[in-house]
């Protein structure tokens, strides 16, 4: 399984429509969706925003599932001049804690 997880349930509504099979669960205070993209099966999450957030989330979505990987994803929507738009794809080859100053 796949784990993706994001900050706000926004930046995985376009997954969460291609989900086949779709399942709802929740995780803490959050709501989990589990189902199957092209044959592969997917865990999206959400953790609120910040990286104490994530942190906590992660942690507790990792002690209850055992993904084969666990990829981040978000719409880089407090960066409005990096010239993406809802559905762009953008790949970090470093990341700098913008949201700390």
């Amino acid at each position: 399984m796949l784990l993706m997880i994001a900050a706000v349930p926004l930046e995985t509504n376009q997954l969460r429509c291609q989900l086949q099979d779709s399942r709802e669960q929740r995780l803490g205070s959050y709501r989990i969706f589990s189902g199957t993209i092209h044959t592969q099966k997917l865990l999206l999450a959400h953790c609120g925003v910040g990286q104490n957030a994530m942190a906590i989330q992660l942690t507790r979505l990792l002690q209850q599932f055992q993904p084969q990987a666990v990829l981040l994803c978000g719409c880089a929507g407090s960066y409005p001049h990096s010239g993406l738009t809802n559905g762009d794809i953008a790949i970090a080859s470093e990341e700098v804690c913008g949201d700390l100053g």
